[in-house]
This record gives C-alpha cells, structure tokens and sequence, in this order.
C-alpha cells in the first residue's frame, strides 16, 4: 500500500479514495495473482460491450473472476468508439476480478473495496483523474521493460519458431499493448521466462 501512497494510484471521490486498476493490478503482481480478460462482447442493447476476466494465482488457480460493462447510457460514454468502450470495458473487468482476493488489504489500508473506474461521478481532483482521461492512462511499461520483453520474444521465437509467441505474450498480458502497466510487464516478464525455462528443461529432458 506505500507503493500506491507513493505512486498516487488512488482517486478521491465523494470524500472517499478509490484505487485505480493499475493499483489492483500492483497489489495483485506482489501477492502472485493476475487477472486476464478471458472475453469481450457486445450488450444486449448494441450500445456498448461487455467484458469478462478471471484472477489466477502464478500456477493457474482460480481465484477470481468478473463482468463488466461500459455503454454510451453513461454520459462519458455516450461518444466514444467501440474500442474505447471495450477498453473500458476490459479494465473495469480487470479491477473486479482482482477485487475479489485483494479487497481485504485495501480495505485494512483504509480504501474502498471497489475500483475507481466503477464510479460514475468525477474525482475531486483533476490532477488525480483516473476515468476523466479515458481508457489510456495506465502507467506505461519502462524502457528496460519493453526491451527485456522483446529479448525474451526474439529467444523464444528462436527456441520454438512453431508457436506463435507474440499473440502468447498477449494472452499472458490479458490487456491490449497500449493498457499494459509496469506492474503487468513483470508478471509477463516471469511468464515468459517460465516458458524459456519449460523449454529448456524440455530440450535436456529430450537430449
């Protein structure tokens, strides 16, 4: 929770603070729970969409999981484009699944169980605005992550040409590229380097 504090990933709203996704994503990379979008589709109205993610520990279970929905009924919405809404969709999705083994802690910290996404009304601060700047604002990756990330891509295309390792970096990661936050770069860092070490020890195993 200092690395919230200190990183300003909590919005006030109504006297009251909220941590955004890329705080429910930074308490789950530290306690070993992910969450991953497993599918998105339209609502039955046609005016926006509806995604679901899941929250797994680093060995596969199952310990969380969500819908969630961002529409044009919503005032914010009521322009945007479909990728827009997906994208909101998605995070929202994301911040519930993950609220379901982490709520606890940041309720004993003195936050509010649900994500800042979620609440329709604006922040008290703009400087602190988290769904007033759109489906874009995550913390984006460090340069040193992008480029370890594309190291391990170029060796594992290497290892095993027949898997198509850029759509598994996707399905590791569970949002877009352009969603992705320091904290899920390294939890897609280990996944990858998980793989390499599976395919190593599959070679020997062989050899």
């Amino acid at each position: 929770m200092d690395v919230v504090r200190s990183q300003k990933l909590a919005v006030k709203i109504r006297g009251r603070e909220f941590l955004t996704v890329e705080a429910w994503t930074t308490l789950g990379a530290l306690k070993g729970v992910h969450a991953a979008i497993v599918w998105t589709k339209p609502n039955e109205s046609g005016d926006g969409i509806i995604a679901r993610a899941e929250a797994r520990t680093l060995d596969g279970a199952l310990v969380g999981a969500a819908e969630a929905e961002c529409s044009r009924v919503e005032t914010k919405w009521k322009t945007s484009d479909p990728y827009q809404l997906r994208s909101m969709a998605s995070t929202r999705a994301i911040s519930r699944a993950l609220q379901a083994p982490l709520r606890h802690i940041a309720v004993l910290a003195g936050y509010e169980g649900a994500a800042a996404e979620e609440i329709p009304s604006e922040p008290d601060s703009p400087t602190s605005a988290v769904e007033s700047a759109g489906p874009t604002a995550p913390v984006q990756p460090t340069a040193e992550q992008k480029a370890e990330i594309k190291t391990l891509l170029r060796t594992l295309e290497h290892a095993d040409p027949a898997i198509d390792w850029q759509a598994r970096a996707r399905e590791h990661a569970g949002v877009p590229p352009r969603m992705l936050t320091r904290s899920g770069a390294d939890m897609l860092i280990a996944k990858l380097q998980a793989e390499f070490k599976a395919l190593a020890s599959d070679e020997k195993a062989g050899a």
